[in-house]
């Protein structure tokens, strides 16, 4: 699934004020929720630092249904997407 938004890192901020809660939102329009910070792991399935999720990556989730909303256990990162660069390639000419 692709992120469109992601707060795993850090709780959802709303109008300014802190909404207690973690939160992973994709293209597709679905939402993911959690009060604790959900563990992250990398496409091997091993556990890494919590950090900041950029949209567009693509990540897998492990959730539950609780009173119909899906609450996230952990995100898996499967690829984050590819840095664009503001320079031109520099080709070697043999010369460098």
């Amino acid at each position: 699934m692709t992120i469109a938004y992601a707060a795993l890192h850090a709780h959802l901020r709303y109008r300014h004020e802190d909404t207690g809660l973690y939160v992973a939102a994709f293209a597709d329009g679905r939402m993911f929720f959690s009060r604790f910070q959900p563990r992250l792991y990398d496409r091997q399935a091993r556990p890494i630092p919590t950090r900041e999720v950029l949209p567009g990556s693509y990540v897998n989730i492990s959730y539950a249904i609780e009173r119909g909303l899906k609450m996230m256990e952990a995100v898996q990162l499967v690829e984050e997407p590819a840095e664009i660069s503001p320079f031109d390639p520099i080709l070697d000419d043999g010369h460098l």
